[in-house]
Protein backbone atom coordinates (compact mmCIF):
# COMPACT_ATOMS: atom_id res chain seq x y z
CA UNK A 1 0.00 0.00 0.00
CA UNK A 2 1.36 3.65 -0.95
CA UNK A 3 1.39 6.03 2.31
CA UNK A 4 2.78 8.99 0.04
CA UNK A 5 -0.64 10.63 -0.37
CA UNK A 6 -1.51 10.28 2.93
CA UNK A 7 -0.28 13.20 5.27
CA UNK A 8 1.72 11.68 8.42
CA UNK A 9 -0.46 13.94 10.51
CA UNK A 10 -3.76 12.40 9.91
CA UNK A 11 -2.69 8.86 9.87
CA UNK A 12 -0.68 9.34 13.56
CA UNK A 13 -3.89 9.83 15.28
CA UNK A 14 -5.72 6.75 13.26
CA UNK A 15 -2.87 4.52 14.45
CA UNK A 16 -3.05 5.50 17.84
CA UNK A 17 -6.65 4.65 18.13
CA UNK A 18 -6.62 1.48 16.43
CA UNK A 19 -3.25 1.04 18.99
CA UNK A 20 -5.41 1.72 21.87
CA UNK A 21 -8.65 -0.11 21.11
CA UNK A 22 -8.24 -2.61 18.50
CA UNK A 23 -10.27 -2.74 15.37
CA UNK A 24 -13.86 -3.70 16.86
CA UNK A 25 -13.03 -1.72 19.59
CA UNK A 26 -13.17 1.64 17.65
CA UNK A 27 -15.57 3.40 15.31
CA UNK A 28 -16.05 5.32 12.35
CA UNK A 29 -16.48 8.43 14.68
CA UNK A 30 -13.89 7.48 17.13
CA UNK A 31 -11.68 7.62 14.19
CA UNK A 32 -12.94 11.07 12.61
CA UNK A 33 -12.74 12.79 16.16
CA UNK A 34 -8.75 11.23 16.77
CA UNK A 35 -8.28 12.69 13.25
CA UNK A 36 -9.93 15.98 13.64
CA UNK A 37 -12.34 15.48 11.21
CA UNK A 38 -16.08 15.29 10.41
CA UNK A 39 -16.89 11.49 9.51
CA UNK A 40 -17.63 12.62 5.30
CA UNK A 41 -14.10 14.29 5.54
CA UNK A 42 -12.45 11.19 6.67
CA UNK A 43 -14.36 9.30 4.03
CA UNK A 44 -13.00 11.91 1.82
CA UNK A 45 -9.19 10.79 2.61
CA UNK A 46 -10.56 6.87 2.99
CA UNK A 47 -13.08 5.97 0.54
CA UNK A 48 -13.92 2.43 1.71
CA UNK A 49 -13.94 3.16 5.30
CA UNK A 50 -12.82 1.84 8.51
CA UNK A 51 -10.76 -1.59 7.16
CA UNK A 52 -9.28 1.07 4.43
CA UNK A 53 -8.08 3.02 7.13
CA UNK A 54 -6.84 -0.08 9.46
CA UNK A 55 -4.92 -0.94 6.22
CA UNK A 56 -3.30 2.22 6.18
CA UNK A 57 -2.39 2.45 9.40
CA UNK A 58 -0.72 -1.53 9.42
CA UNK A 59 1.03 -0.19 6.35
CA UNK A 60 2.24 2.87 8.20
CA UNK A 61 3.22 0.14 11.03
CA UNK A 62 5.23 -1.89 8.33
CA UNK A 63 6.93 1.49 7.18
CA UNK A 64 7.86 2.50 10.67
CA UNK A 65 8.74 -1.35 11.34
CA UNK A 66 11.23 -1.31 8.39
CA UNK A 67 12.87 2.58 9.34
CA UNK A 68 13.79 1.94 12.87
CA UNK A 69 13.76 -1.88 13.31
CA UNK A 70 14.94 -3.92 10.03
CA UNK A 71 17.18 -0.93 8.37
CA UNK A 72 18.74 -0.14 11.85
CA UNK A 73 19.97 -4.33 12.47
CA UNK A 74 20.44 -4.75 9.10
CA UNK A 75 22.89 -2.07 8.50
CA UNK A 76 26.30 -3.24 7.42
CA UNK A 77 28.15 -0.05 8.55
CA UNK A 78 27.15 -0.74 12.33
CA UNK A 79 28.22 -2.91 14.54
CA UNK A 80 25.79 -5.58 15.84
CA UNK A 81 26.12 -4.16 19.39
CA UNK A 82 25.60 -0.68 18.34
CA UNK A 83 22.47 -1.93 15.88
CA UNK A 84 21.22 -3.56 18.72
CA UNK A 85 21.92 -0.85 21.19
CA UNK A 86 19.96 1.78 18.93
CA UNK A 87 16.95 -0.51 18.46
CA UNK A 88 16.50 -1.31 22.38
CA UNK A 89 16.39 2.82 22.63
CA UNK A 90 13.77 3.30 19.77
CA UNK A 91 12.01 0.52 20.82
CA UNK A 92 11.69 2.14 24.58
CA UNK A 93 10.86 5.70 22.84
CA UNK A 94 8.00 4.03 20.48
CA UNK A 95 6.41 1.88 22.86
CA UNK A 96 6.82 4.84 25.68
CA UNK A 97 8.88 2.13 28.21
CA UNK A 98 5.78 -0.42 27.77
CA UNK A 99 3.17 2.07 28.59
CA UNK A 100 1.79 2.16 24.31
CA UNK A 101 0.00 -0.93 22.93
CA UNK A 102 1.43 -2.49 19.89
CA UNK A 103 -0.85 -2.36 16.80
CA UNK A 104 0.24 -5.66 16.18
CA UNK A 105 -1.05 -7.04 19.23
CA UNK A 106 -4.47 -4.99 19.37
CA UNK A 107 -5.27 -6.08 15.98
CA UNK A 108 -4.14 -9.44 16.67
CA UNK A 109 -6.02 -10.39 19.72
CA UNK A 110 -8.85 -8.74 17.57
CA UNK A 111 -11.66 -11.27 16.70
CA UNK A 112 -11.97 -9.67 12.94
CA UNK A 113 -7.52 -9.78 12.25
CA UNK A 114 -7.97 -12.30 9.70
CA UNK A 115 -8.93 -9.44 6.89
CA UNK A 116 -5.63 -8.14 7.87
CA UNK A 117 -3.57 -11.03 8.10
CA UNK A 118 -1.20 -10.35 5.16
CA UNK A 119 0.13 -6.92 6.29
CA UNK A 120 0.53 -8.48 9.81
CA UNK A 121 2.39 -11.23 8.66
CA UNK A 122 4.65 -8.63 6.54
CA UNK A 123 5.42 -6.64 9.82
CA UNK A 124 5.92 -9.96 11.93
CA UNK A 125 8.52 -11.15 8.94
CA UNK A 126 10.14 -8.03 9.19
CA UNK A 127 11.09 -8.31 12.81
CA UNK A 128 12.26 -11.61 12.27
CA UNK A 129 14.48 -11.02 9.80
CA UNK A 130 15.96 -8.16 11.22
CA UNK A 131 16.59 -9.91 14.37
CA UNK A 132 17.76 -13.12 12.55
CA UNK A 133 19.86 -10.85 10.80
CA UNK A 134 21.17 -9.29 13.97
CA UNK A 135 21.93 -13.03 15.51
CA UNK A 136 24.15 -14.06 12.24
CA UNK A 137 26.18 -11.06 12.89
CA UNK A 138 26.89 -12.26 16.41
CA UNK A 139 28.38 -15.15 15.30
CA UNK A 140 25.19 -17.82 15.69
CA UNK A 141 24.28 -20.68 13.56
CA UNK A 142 21.25 -20.07 11.69
CA UNK A 143 18.95 -21.96 13.68
CA UNK A 144 20.28 -20.12 16.77
CA UNK A 145 19.76 -16.86 15.25
CA UNK A 146 16.22 -18.28 14.38
CA UNK A 147 15.20 -19.13 17.86
CA UNK A 148 16.47 -16.56 19.50
CA UNK A 149 15.09 -13.74 16.46
CA UNK A 150 11.62 -15.85 18.04
CA UNK A 151 12.38 -15.67 21.48
CA UNK A 152 12.99 -11.44 21.27
CA UNK A 153 9.74 -10.69 19.39
CA UNK A 154 7.68 -13.20 21.99
CA UNK A 155 9.60 -10.46 24.93
CA UNK A 156 8.62 -7.85 23.30
CA UNK A 157 5.21 -8.40 22.73
CA UNK A 158 4.75 -10.17 26.43
CA UNK A 159 6.48 -7.05 27.72
CA UNK A 160 4.02 -4.64 26.68
CA UNK A 161 1.20 -7.09 27.66
CA UNK A 162 2.39 -7.28 30.75
CA UNK A 163 3.75 -3.97 31.59
CA UNK A 164 0.47 -2.63 29.93
CA UNK A 165 -1.53 -5.29 31.94
CA UNK A 166 0.19 -4.27 35.36
CA UNK A 167 0.23 -0.41 34.44
CA UNK A 168 4.34 -0.66 35.83
CA UNK A 169 7.37 -0.57 32.98
CA UNK A 170 9.58 -2.79 34.54
CA UNK A 171 8.29 -5.80 32.60
CA UNK A 172 9.48 -4.08 29.19
CA UNK A 173 11.87 -2.94 30.95
CA UNK A 174 12.67 -6.45 31.69
CA UNK A 175 12.44 -7.36 28.30
CA UNK A 176 14.81 -5.08 27.17
CA UNK A 177 16.97 -6.22 29.53
CA UNK A 178 17.07 -9.72 28.52
CA UNK A 179 16.90 -9.12 24.79
CA UNK A 180 20.44 -7.50 25.19
CA UNK A 181 21.86 -10.60 27.50
CA UNK A 182 20.37 -13.01 24.08
CA UNK A 183 22.47 -11.41 21.85
CA UNK A 184 25.46 -11.12 24.69
CA UNK A 185 24.93 -7.25 24.71
CA UNK A 186 26.74 -5.07 27.64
Amino acid sequence: MELQHYKKELILPLFQAFRNNGYAGVSLNDLAEAAGLKKASLYHHFPQGKEQIAQTTIAFMNEQTKKSIYNVLTNPEATPKARLSQVVKNLSLFYRNGEENCLLGSIVLDTNHSKFKEGLKVNTQLWFNAFHTLGKDFGFTDEKAKSISEQTLVLIQGGIVVSRATDTPTPFQNALETIKNLYRYE
